[in-house]
């Protein structure tokens, strides 16, 4: 089995799909890891090309999921146990998803809702944090999303927000830099700020995308290459920053996989910089 335990460069790959699972594993010497989505393995109508064996016997595998709902006034205990037992079979020492809502007594939302940058929310999630990594064993590492709009009840700024809630926990961000673009973009959200404080983040994870603008918004589709402005951003964050690992998602217009795979070898060659070994003089 892979393991990144030890591994100390930070590593670029793809978010697996099973649409190109085959293409994937034909050219697997292209990617330092793959992320993989937890609930295709959780759900039993969930169909992926290749099982979690396969997978680990050929690449470091990071697990990403959609539905912990870290902003719950409680945790689900049995989606817990779920994604417990996928991690600790991936051997990843962290577990990645969303800073954000996905559920709420009795309700199963179909999207990822923003939480409220407020001291209750703050408080809310410092305890969930708290109790999904003792719980897990391992650090939890939470993704910022793209938002629609910025609440009015916000009482303080996503970095603000998130740099409080590792202090409080030690848990880690999955700093999605076309999701930190499409913010900007859409909401003016102070960019220079947050890239003067990233290490205050702990950034261990990141995620590339593509998206489009349509009627003055961009829209982070999934299913376009990579843009000249992101690439120039990850850019910026690689200046102060060093995470253990960086991903390709793509979910739609999969059938050039040649352009995608070009994509993880485009952003190896921007990680060389930071793992370039150090002299010792």
């Amino acid at each position: 089995m892979n393991t990144q335990s030890t591994n100390l460069k930070t590593m670029a790959g793809i978010g697996y799909r099973h649409q190109i699972g085959n293409q994937i594993m034909q050219n697997k010497h292209l990617f330092d890891c793959l992320e993989i989505t937890v609930e295709h393995y959780i759900n039993p109508f969930s169909s992926p090309n290749h099982s979690l064996n396969e997978l680990t016997d050929n690449f470091i595998i990071i697990p990403h999921g959609l539905d912990l709902s870290i902003g719950s006034i409680s945790i689900d205990r049995d989606y817990l146990i779920n994604i417990k037992k996928i991690s600790h079979q991936l051997n990843c020492n962290y577990y990645t998803d969303h800073l954000c809502i996905t559920r709420s007594p009795g309700i199963k939302f179909s999207h990822l809702t923003p939480i409220i940058y407020n001291e209750s929310y703050l408080k809310r999630i410092t305890a969930n944090v708290a109790y999904v990594q003792d719980f897990l064993g391992k650090q939890l590492v939470l993704e910022n999303i793209t938002t629609p709009f910025n609440l009015e009840k916000n009482e303080m700024s996503y970095f603000e927000f998130m740099s409080n809630l590792v202090k409080n926990t030690g848990c880690g961000t999955l700093f999605d830099a076309t999701n930190f673009f499409a913010n900007n973009y859409n909401h003016g959200d102070d960019t220079d700020y947050t890239l003067e404080n990233l290490s205050q983040l702990n950034i261990v994870h990141m995620h590339l995308s593509g998206g489009f603008i349509q009627n003055d918004r961009f829209w982070d589709s999934h299913s376009e290459p990579i843009s000249d402005t992101v690439w120039e951003l990850l850019d910026k964050v690689l200046d102060s920053v060093k995470p253990s690992s960086l991903i390709i998602e793509r979910d739609d217009n999969l059938e050039n996989t040649n352009r995608l795979f070009t994509e993880v070898s485009i952003a190896k060659e921007k990680i060389l910089k930071i793992n370039k070994p150090i002299k010792v003089l």
